[in-house]
């Protein structure tokens, strides 16, 4: 396999918190079909109960003295009480009859943040670059959001605005281009993997941590946190310098939707929105219903599809055009994976989709979903509080 050597772009966003001086900062709403995430220690969501920093989940998701299993809801790390604790494994079969063999969350343990968020920068927006990446952040929302979104945008490397105008730090990163191959079921993803967190997962590559997305968004943090205090860039740090990953976003295009995906299945994260994507099988039959082979070969599949994801199954959203030629395979991955809902045309079904997270778009093609009649869905996937949504349609 050959040693990779080109280098993609990529892009941002962003979290929770309460700010001391600054915005109000409050988390945008995390509904999903199975739980709940809260901002109260030991609250219940619809099925499952939560931690002490409202979007931990429990190692095993016990259930406290007389709770009865919810359908999909998660017990915090530092929870104190519970009606419906533990979280489905597995995954959840969809049409099609291809059963989602990763499935939900197995659980993971938060890493609560140093501080409370306190931003108290001047209104504005505040743009800079770190380590020749660029980062910003803008405090006219009514809300910040204490999330941070990492935008892999394939052939860009700008600032994600649907989540900087909604408050929402952001990043534009930088990783290598996986060339992919099925040779073996581990290469695409251990490729992605260690585009993203530079640990040596791969034989094909070779990425060192400080070239990494992590290494190089964790060297800017540190950095813009010491030059501009003010905007607490250091919010999304652990207290031994690393990326602190449970209040921080992915999001990409076609192959950084990929990447997206992959990198929380690994990694507990606050969510994973995949545009055009996403994919890493070869099991696609546009041709027919539903439009892949639900016998699809395992060698056609990549292993991390089928990994236990460390974040929870109601952090992960997909958008598919329909007219884009890579749709069943996106669509085989979601259902692989066990994503909340059936695919849903968010051109033609009302808002709120159904509370599907499998969005598809008559019409659409191989697209980032930037425009402005997918913002109503854009909103649901990160968790956007109404009057920041309201804030940013004047914009």
């Amino acid at each position: 396999m050959n040693r990779l050597s080109r280098w993609l772009p990529i892009a941002c966003l962003a979290a929770y918190g309460c700010s001391s001086g600054g915005n109000p900062v409050e988390p945008g709403p995390t509904t999903s079909t199975g739980g709940m995430v809260g901002t109260t220690a030991g609250s219940n969501g619809t099925a499952g109960s939560n931690g002490s920093a409202g979007s931990s989940v429990g190692t095993a998701g016990a259930v406290t003295t007389g709770g009865t299993p919810g359908t999909g809801g998660t017990t915090g790390a530092a929870g104190t009480s519970s009606t419906a604790g533990t979280s489905p494994g597995g995954g959840t079969p969809g049409t099609g009859g291809t059963p989602a063999a990763g499935g939900a969350s197995t659980g993971c343990n938060a890493t609560p943040p140093t501080h409370a968020l306190n931003v108290t920068a001047a209104k504005g927006r505040h743009d800079h670059t770190a380590g020749g990446r660029p980062f910003a952040m803008d405090n006219r929302a009514p809300k910040m959001m204490g999330k941070l979104i990492i935008d892999l945008g394939v052939d860009s490397g700008g600032i994600y605005n649907f989540g900087l105008n909604r408050g929402f730090h952001v990043y534009g990163g930088q990783i290598f281009h996986c060339e992919l191959t099925y040779d073996n079921r581990e290469h695409n993803g251990d490729c992605r993997l260690e585009t993203m967190d530079g640990v040596d997962h791969s034989a094909a590559v070779n990425i060192p941590y400080a070239e990494s997305v992590a290494g190089r968004l964790a060297a800017g943090l540190a950095q813009l946190h010491e030059q501009f205090p003010e905007e607490d860039w250091g919010y999304f740090l652990t207290a031994d310098g690393k990326v602190r990953w449970d209040d921080i976003g992915i999001t990409g295009f076609s192959h950084g939707a990929q990447t997206a995906a992959r990198t929380a299945r690994a990694y507990c994260m606050y969510r994973a929105v995949s545009r055009s994507g996403p994919r890493d099988n070869e099991c696609g039959r546009n041709d027919q219903t539903p439009p892949y082979d639900v016998n699809c070969d395992l060698s056609k599949v990549s292993a991390w599809i089928d990994e236990p994801a460390k974040s929870p199954i109601e952090h992960f959203f997909g958008f598919v055009g329909m007219t884009d030629g890579q749709r069943g395979d996106d669509l085989y991955s979601m259902q692989r994976m066990g994503y909340i809902g059936e695919p849903t045309d968010i051109n033609t079904v009302p808002y709120p989709y159904n509370g599907s997270h499998r969005f598809i778009a008559s019409g659409e093609g191989h697209s980032g979903f930037d425009d402005k009649k997918y913002w109503p869905a854009l909103g649901i996937a990160w968790g956007v509080p109404q009057e920041n949504m309201d804030y940013a349609a004047g914009l």
